[in-house]
């Protein structure tokens, strides 16, 4: 049965990314190889990969070639990065979810509460739900004022050791019994819904 992973921020092909987000690769060939080669080594053909956003930097052709390089069923949450018209990434096999008003969507439920997963997590503003968790990237390594609750995780790759997380593995470390993903069923939240 396939796992579900979750990871953000891997910019592949963007050499300023090394030295912004203080990554500890000599060039940008060695961050590509090093990330795929984790990646591959995590996850299977059959995982799903929710991935929020900032996937890489090149021209089409390469970007396709980063995708067709890695494991899993791939689900994209565009970031601020992914610029390319979302043909571009279904083309080489990823599953790319709307854009809505503020891009966030529910995944999942774990123990009947809510799983949400979004790029950018600047306008998830207090009070913030307690019976929320949300899955975010964007921030990298720095520090952001939602991250004072446990229901808030950064899936930026420097948060991540440069690999995918399992969220299976993840919510059973939590004591969740009760985990269900909603697969590639689009669920673009309106602002009501996060206040």
């Amino acid at each position: 049965m396939p796992k579900h992973f979750i990871i953000s921020d891997t910019h592949f092909n963007h050499n300023d990314i090394i030295d912004y987000a203080k990554r500890p690769f000599a060039s940008v060939d060695e961050m590509n190889e090093y990330m795929i080669a984790k990646w591959n080594r995590t996850i299977s053909p059959d995982d799903i990969v929710y991935h929020l956003g900032d996937f890489g930097f090149g021209n089409r052709t390469e970007i396709k070639n980063f995708i067709e390089r890695l494991n899993g069923n791939i689900i994209l949450i565009k970031g601020n990065h992914d610029r390319f018209p979302n043909i571009v990434y279904e083309s080489a096999g990823m599953i790319v979810l709307k854009y809505g008003e503020f891009n966030v969507h529910q995944i999942g439920e774990a123990d009947g509460l809510p799983i949400y997963a979004t790029h950018n997590p600047s306008y998830l503003v207090h009070p913030f739900r307690i019976d929320r968790r949300i899955f975010f990237g964007h921030i990298h390594q720095y520090v952001n004022c939602i991250e004072g609750t446990s229901k808030n995780i950064c899936c930026s790759v420097e948060r991540l050791d440069y690999a995918p997380l399992c969220l299976e593995d993840f919510f059973a470390a939590k004591g969740v019994t009760s985990l269900k993903f909603f697969g590639i069923k689009e669920n673009v939240i309106d602002k009501s819904q996060l206040i």
